[in-house]
């Protein structure tokens, strides 16, 4: 994903009344200035008339409703005399008519950035997916026509191979992991922002709803206060205060997952950590498990056994990328119930990483290539046979060592060992 590559927002057409205020919502607060003394009340744009309530009088007021600054429409009162309650009781409807379209307004606002954000987003993952389709295409190629020397070329093969892991194939997950961490911050933060700013207008109207009733419906007509008692019960307006505040933190929690989810992308990344660095190798564990979360089944299980561990000094991005091929692996296992099993320690001088699974294990006659490259065992199509080679590459260039054991219960372990002094690079 290119870096520099601009966004831009496209948001719709001006916006009339009609798109913008709910007709059950508009009657509400008109039914509202009825019960407040008004003999009649209506909402209108420069169409006509959108919602009514109550007949015509002989004092009539009216007020302009503004959309994004501009005239829209207006809302009259209608009463049988004049005064200083009849043009509070129009400014009221006028107020909470505006802040009703306010609302509105920003609600499809938001809605718009959203889908124009998901669009694009979709669209450079697609020309992502294509150009990793024809650069896997090439080194299937290349495969095919290296076989028959990979003997002798096998050191030359190893070394183009590390230069490229540090080159190319590490500096491009980092870029799109750093991409993909700055598109989804920026509409995960206003979405956080505006729930915040929910909670707090939510608070308001229940205040004001509150006030309305203590206030307004003494002073009413028994049989006025009897039909808004009837509405409120119909309207659930109790069940509503008591479940927005719940709703609207669950929705928070949902977002600061996404949050946290991002940082571990990030974090897994290293994409300002390219060179040698004290590394904490419990904590690369649980943010390769952050990132992977999407592709773990239901029912698989993992048992965390961390060791307490002195800080390593290597190059996290490595590390982390064999973890993530091991683990990748595992995950891929047909396996019903499928147990993976990660425990970290110390041995000696060095940092020990265990990675095992409950799978069929490997056959022992391929046992010994499953560390070449473009090696694999999968369908046409299905993979790379990269993997593992990456892994026990970047343990190589971590100064580590990597190795295979296949139980003869079933199962496949393989135990990392890297340096507690690290080693440079």
């Amino acid at each position: 994903m290119s870096m520099d590559k601009k966004l831009d927002f496209i948001i719709g057409e001006d916006k009339n009344l009609a798109q913008l205020m709910d007709t059950s919502d508009a009657l509400m607060l008109l039914d509202g200035v009825l019960r407040a003394g008004a003999c009649g009340a209506e909402i209108a744009d420069n169409n006509g008339i959108l919602a009514v309530r109550g007949e015509e009088s002989l004092y009539k007021v009216s007020r302009t409703v503004l959309v994004e600054g501009e005239p829209s429409g207006t809302v009259s009162v209608y009463s049988t005399e004049s005064g200083a309650v009849f043009e509070g009781i129009a400014d009221m409807l006028h107020a909470a008519l505006q802040t009703l379209l306010n609302g509105a307004m920003k609600r499809m606002l938001t809605s718009e950035a959203h889908t124009t954000i998901v669009n694009q987003s979709y669209e450079e993952l697609l020309e992502t997916n294509r150009r990793l389709g024809v650069s896997e295409q090439q080194y299937r190629e290349l495969a095919a026509t290296l076989e028959i020397k990979v003997r002798e070329r096998t050191g030359e093969l190893k070394r183009a191979y590390a230069a490229m892991l540090q080159k190319e194939k590490l500096a491009a997950i980092g870029g799109l992991a750093a991409g993909m961490a700055h598109e989804i911050n920026n509409p995960i933060g206003f979405v956080i922002s505006n729930l915040h700013t929910l909670t707090k207008y939510a608070a308001k109207l229940k205040e004001m709803l509150e006030f309305y009733r203590l206030t307004c419906e003494p002073a009413i007509p028994e049989n006025l206060a009897k039909l808004a008692e009837t509405h409120w019960r119909e309207l659930k307006i109790g069940f509503v205060f008591t479940d927005i505040d719940g709703l609207v933190k669950q929705s928070l929690d949902g977002a600061e997952r996404v949050r946290k989810l991002v940082a571990d992308m990030k974090g897994f990344s290293h994409v300002d950590e390219a060179e040698q660095t004290s590394t904490d190798i419990n904590l690369e564990l649980e943010q390769i498990l952050s990132v992977l979360h999407h592709e773990i089944r239901q029912g698989t299980i993992f048992d965390l056994n961390f060791g307490t561990l002195p800080k390593v000094s290597l190059n996290p991005s490595l590390l982390s990328q064999a973890f993530l091929q091991i683990i990748q692996n595992a995950l891929q296992l047909k396996t019903p119930n499928l147990k993976i099993a990660l425990t970290t320690g110390l041995q000696g001088d060095n940092v020990f990483i265990q990675i095992a699974d409950n799978g069929p294990g490997i056959h022992p006659d391929i046992r010994d290539r499953i560390f070449e490259p473009f090696f694999t065992t999968k369908d046409v199509g299905q993979g790379t046979g990269m993997g593992l080679a990456l892994a026990e590459q970047a343990i190589q260039a971590c100064g580590g060592s990597i190795a295979i054991n296949c139980p003869p219960d079933g199962g496949t372990v393989f135990k990392i060992s890297v340096p507690v002094e690290g080693e440079q690079l």
